[in-house]
């Protein structure tokens, strides 16, 4: 038998905590190594403070609802939760009605980037009655007429 065997073998009724100080080096390394990342990736960006008021409100609920399962703590919890459905609910409309209003902006925004990337495959320049150069396409347009 393989000496490392014979001490896996007596060390068995440790391996729990053995591997619970394991993972945690591991994970100490690879933070170490790698970087931690944020969690914000549940957090939207249309809450309004009222909305996390809300929230918050409704998490302090379910943890004395936790510890405390009363009926008045159960109806106080659903309370919470509707109102904080309600917010929600209600932050997401204005966003919306926000964004519907300011549509035709962004999609004025889209467009010049759009232009922006593309290469010129032609210059559009004339020469105006005066010798000047013309290259606004108004302009051009009006001199065409």
């Amino acid at each position: 038998m393989h000496p490392k065997l014979g001490e896996m073998k007596q060390r068995k009724r440790c391996s729990g905590k053995r591997w619970k100080m394991n993972s945690k080096v591991i994970k100490g390394m690879a933070e170490e190594v790698l970087g931690k990342k944020p969690k914000n990736g549940k957090e939207s960006w249309w809450w309004s403070p009222d909305c996390n008021e809300k929230i918050e409100r409704k998490k302090e609920m379910k943890k004395a609802y936790d510890k405390e399962l009363t009926e008045e703590r159960k109806v106080m919890l659903k309370e919470a939760n509707n109102e904080a459905k309600r917010a929600v609910a209600q932050g997401g409309q204005q966003c919306c009605r926000v964004c519907i209003r300011n549509w035709k902006f962004f999609f004025k925004i889209v467009k010049e980037r759009n232009r922006a990337t593309k290469d010129l495959t032609s210059v559009r320049q004339i020469k105006d009655k005066n010798g000047g150069v013309l290259n606004d396409p108004d302009k051009i347009r009006m001199q065409w007429r």
